[in-house]
């Protein structure tokens, strides 16, 4: 008898599994048929923390996945992944979306939120969009170079301003020529949105090729000086300048030469009590942080992604100045390179086309103050919208995104022209989001 219960136990779990993988199964389905219907359907995500996490992190959610290598013109060999939706048949990719991740990030921050119906990147997929997702240099994916190796100390030399000025310009030429469309829209969060300022500020005729932008909490000009942020940020970004400068005296330009292998690490550090990582999290960055314990682990590993010194450096001294300005070198190779004792600050009135601003009036890297000066620089029309006690990070990770997603795909479908609502964009801003503030 005992052998007949246990063959029949085995059973029961076989069956079981079996009904699990279908559900999974029709779960993903469902969700690419109705990408934003589907609030039951949870993100997949996978135990592969190298560099073939975003393929697995695509594909585990349903979609196909493609990848290109991408040159740009100082001879950088980036990674640019390609979300394939299986339902889209005829070739017709729709219409093309690039998104940028911001500083520390990779690009699985598009596709790592809980609920699998307010992944970014994911959902947009589903709607019908051409979903590009690029890996800027020295990230675990782009660590090539014509004539370099990352060993060589010149291939390190480079910030964020190469990033704009080269890898997105790279980035959406390829696209461009790849699909045959003469515009898309850009997208980004954190520092991945002065990617695009930096790029526009250099030069401006990419304006044409752009037709809109679609920020998620900016740092570009909106930035809060270190002097003005609380105490504990103070101290950590005092940390931050005596780490760098430790580093670079030591010779090292690669902060994190082995990410795969550190975000495994943070993944089973983090695992045994993941609330301590979030009391962490709300100790530095406030208490509007709203994340699921539950997927915490998953979600902070994955979207965790490399720099160098110089980005870093670049990043601080933006912090410290409050100024949205080109790489500081000291007054002497400053006036050698640019012609001034002080870095320029990069012009963002030289951006033309069409930018909707998502921002949190809880950010502890950016004040409500700094993004309405954003708006108002910038020389074409704009669409602001304030999102009540987010956290810097609640876009990529956040429970409270729910909310907001929806305005957000209003916006892309009236600026790609999938929806005829152009009132939606000449109102400039989205309807209140107070009644967000209720929920916490």
């Amino acid at each position: 008898m005992a052998h007949i219960a246990m063959y029949f136990g085995s059973k029961s779990i076989l069956v079981s599994c079996v009904i699990l993988v279908i559900s999974s199964r029709a779960a993903s389905q469902r969700l690419l048929e109705n990408p934003t219907k589907d609030s039951n359907a949870r993100t997949r995500y996978t135990k592969i923390f190298g560099a073939s996490a975003i393929r697995r992190l695509i594909e585990n959610n349903g979609y196909g996945y493609e990848n290109y290598t991408v040159t740009t013109e100082d001879g950088y060999i980036l990674n640019l992944n390609r979300i394939v939706n299986p339902i889209v048949k005829n070739g017709n990719r729709g219409y093309p979306l690039l998104l940028l991740n911001g500083y520390l990030m990779h690009s699985e921050a598009w596709l790592i939120q809980e609920r699998a119906d307010t992944n970014i990147a994911a959902v947009w997929a589903g709607l019908g969009y051409d979903v590009w997702l690029g890996d800027q240099r020295g990230t675990m994916r782009s660590r090539r170079h014509v004539n370099l190796t990352t060993d060589d100390k010149k291939y390190w030399d480079f910030s964020f301003h190469e990033s704009g000025l080269y890898d997105t310009s790279a980035f959406i030429d390829f696209i461009l020529q790849k699909t045959g469309y003469n515009d898309l829209i850009f997208s980004c969060m954190s520092l991945g949105c002065s990617f695009h300022a930096v790029l526009i500020s250099e030069r401006p005729a990419y304006n044409e090729k752009i037709r809109a932008a679609i920020y998620f909490v900016p740092l570009v000009n909106n930035i809060r000086k270190v002097s003005e942020m609380t105490s504990l940020m103070q101290l950590w970004f005092k940390a931050q300048f005596s780490t760098v400068d430790v580093l670079e005296k030591s010779g090292i330009e690669d902060l994190f030469p082995n990410f795969g292998k550190i975000r495994k690490e943070l993944y089973y550090l983090c695992r045994p009590t993941p609330y301590m990582s979030l009391l962490v999290a709300r100790i530095m960055y406030g208490k509007a942080i709203h994340v699921s314990e539950g997927s915490a682990c998953f979600m902070t590993s994955l979207a965790s992604g490399g720099s160098n010194i110089k980005s870093t450096k670049h990043v601080l001294q933006v912090y410290d100045t409050g100024e949205f300005a080109k790489y500081d070198y000291g007054r002497e190779e400053n006036k050698r390179r640019y012609g001034t004792e002080l870095p320029p600050l990069y012009d963002i009135s030289k951006i033309t086309s069409f930018v909707a601003i998502y921002y949190s009036d809880s950010d502890v890297f950016a004040s409500v103050e700094g993004v309405e000066k954003t708006m108002k620089s910038l020389s074409g029309p704009t669409y602001g919208c304030k999102l009540p006690n987010f956290n810097h990070i609640d876009v990529a990770i956040g429970t409270t995104f729910q909310h907001v997603f929806p305005d957000v795909i209003e916006v892309l479908n009236a600026l790609s022209g999938y929806k005829n609502n152009t009132e939606k964009l000449r109102s400039g801003k989205c309807p209140s989001m107070e009644w967000i503030r209720r929920l916490n």
